[in-house]
């Protein structure tokens, strides 16, 4: 992606929690993604190589299961990351 922003970063995480984890999105913003089971330890790789396409680099090293648990820290990951 050329240019992140938070709200276009947030689309695109919840778009790809819908669609790969048919999580419904209401409400999603709040919900606490590792205690609900929305993101699981199945799909966690997945998900990181996901956000390696957004922000352009391999972020496994860096990334933390705190960065995981809501959009809002997944989005605050991703822009501390590009």
């Amino acid at each position: 992606m050329s240019t992140l922003t938070l709200n276009n970063t947030e689309s695109e995480v919840i778009a790809w929690l819908k669609e790969n984890r048919n999580a419904a999105v209401d409400g999603i913003k709040e919900k606490n993604l590792i205690e609900e089971r929305i993101l699981d330890s199945m799909q966690f790789l997945d998900f990181i190589m996901f956000l390696g396409e957004l922000t352009g680099r391999d972020v496994s090293g860096a990334i933390t299961v705190d960065d995981l648990k809501t959009v809002d820290a997944i989005v605050r990951f991703v822009h501390a990351q590009s």
